[in-house]
């Protein structure tokens, strides 16, 4: 199984993936294609073949379900299942990884590095990424390789849409193979240098023996959830428990929220803002230096009970989720009773639904007089100490589940090249 992705809209992955089954049924591979994208779907409309039956019809006998493709044979369409918010589609493409009867299975994955996204991408033995030759194009494609190696699924190779050739630059630029260029084409699901392009890609994937799955990282225990700074990981046997609520500790101007942007690309992620505008989250963790995912942005600004709305969107949080709370002042602000009310449901819930919660708690002059509630409840404290120009230290004096040599450990970052880059 191959995920095609790329997380910036219009980059073409659709067409990749449907190219891209296409050059494996020339190389003589039965070959199923699949919409991921639940919410955008559009395979169907760029295959030409009808709405349904979808992937959550399929059942036991996938390929007999699947849409016979119009232009090539031994090819089968499964388009995305026409239900949202029920469809379980990770479950299904699991089914589908383990399932004998089709020898090759493309996925095409939404855009973005949501849930959804990874959703997609998850089950796959292996993520090609689909981009332009534009900067911006490949900065998403850097970014969503990044996401990909964090959950454990390997980078078989970047395709470059619309690009003549590859540049020389790209090579050095980009840490996975180039695996071509397809030529920019009027209508490409019918051109001849657009099949030729996509033969190469297959015979590069071929030689390449991408379905050989790699460990992302070795020295991770595999009962924790990662923060994606791999100082931090590393120190700590590949991250926190699942169900941890960490406090990161700050002072201002500190740049710690290169570390929660950072935080936000290994899966999917709540941002609970008490202080900004959804707007100018957004914009921050576009021009971050760090590597940002998409989470889920929600300001709590103006909110006449933010104690109130927190607690109801944690309610919300799907298993395995980031939950991130910046900062958590203002909700340590309401009053010692309710807070604490809303400190035990939600440790309650990210426990019972295997979450990880980071409470970013800034200190200054006026810190809450609630502080000291927020370090008892907490698994983890991690104080940022910025040190020399642009390194920063993070001393972690509690870790109820690790043993701490006296005096607690201390991990080193340089924040200058991003929140992953160890001193």
């Amino acid at each position: 199984m191959i995920t095609v992705a790329g997380a910036k809209g219009g980059c073409g992955t659709t067409t990749a993936a449907l190219e891209l089954g296409r050059a494996f049924a020339r190389a003589g591979s039965r070959t199923l294609v699949v919409d991921g994208d639940r919410q955008l779907p559009n395979l169907h409309a760029v295959a030409g073949v009808d709405r349904e039956p979808t992937l959550v019809d399929a059942g036991a006998d996938l390929w007999t379900v699947g849409l016979e493709d119009p232009v090539a044979e031994g090819v089968r369409i499964l388009p995305a299942p026409t239900d949202r918010t029920e469809a379980d589609v990770e479950g299904v493409l699991a089914a589908l990884a383990r399932n004998s009867e089709v020898t090759r299975t493309i996925v095409d994955c939404p855009s973005g590095l949501g849930p959804d996204a990874v959703e997609a991408m998850s089950p796959a033995d292996a993520v090609v990424l689909a981009t332009t030759g534009g900067e911006r194009g490949l900065r998403e494609a850097e970014r969503t390789a990044t996401v990909a190696r964090r959950i454990g699924v390997p980078v078989a190779g970047v395709v470059l849409n619309r690009c003549a050739s590859v540049p020389v630059s790209l090579r050095d630029r980009l840490e996975t193979p180039v695996l071509g260029a397809i030529p920019d084409r009027e209508s490409p699901t019918t051109d001849p240098a657009v099949r030729r392009g996509y033969d190469r890609v297959v015979a590069e994937l071929r030689a390449r023996r991408y379905d050989e799955r790699e460990s992302v990282a070795p020295w991770a225990a595999a009962d924790r959830m990662a923060t994606g700074i791999e100082p931090l990981d590393r120190a700590f046997d590949g991250g926190f428990p699942p169900g941890s609520v960490v406090v990161l500790r700050t002072p201002p101007a500190s740049q710690s929220e290169l570390l929660l942007h950072e935080l936000t690309a290994t899966r999917g992620t709540l941002y609970l803002s008490t202080e900004r505008e959804e707007s100018v989250v957004r914009h921050e963790m576009d021009a971050s230096t760090a590597t940002a995912g998409a989470p889920t942005v929600r300001s709590l600004t103006d909110e006449a009970d933010p104690l109130a709305a927190a607690d109801a969107l944690v309610g919300a949080l799907p298993n395995g989720a980031n939950l991130v709370v910046d900062s958590a002042g203002v909700l340590e602000r309401r009053g010692r009773e309710p807070y604490v009310e809303f400190l035990n449901g939600l440790k309650r819930t990210v426990r019972e639904r295997s979450c990880l919660v980071v409470l970013h708690c800034l200190e200054s002059e006026d810190t809450p007089v609630a502080r000291p509630t927020t370090i008892h409840a907490a698994d983890a404290v991690l104080d940022v100490n910025p040190e020399r120009g642009s390194e920063t230290s993070i001393e972690v004096p509690k870790f109820r589940t690790l043993p701490l040599p006296d005096g607690g450990i201390e991990v080193d970052l340089d924040l200058s090249a991003g929140a992953s880059a160890a001193d």
